[in-house]
């Protein structure tokens, strides 16, 4: 990691591990229709015991 500001580096530790998640997208509208929302939830395991959790939603047009 480094500080954008000043690109000091903060830590030399890696991040190991593994992540999971799951994700719906849905078709807004009709079949015709070119937007979609999703969402989504990710966790995050590290080999040190840590665990992140991460949500996302988005809306999206397709062209």
């Amino acid at each position: 990691m480094k500080r954008e500001d000043t690109s000091q580096s903060l830590s030399t530790e890696r991040f190991e591990g593994f992540a999971y998640g799951v994700g719906l997208q849905e078709q807004l509208f009709d079949a015709d229709s070119q937007w979609y929302v999703s969402a989504r939830w990710q966790r995050h395991y590290s080999s040190g015991q840590i665990k992140i959790d991460t949500v996302g939603a988005a809306l999206r047009y397709a062209f």
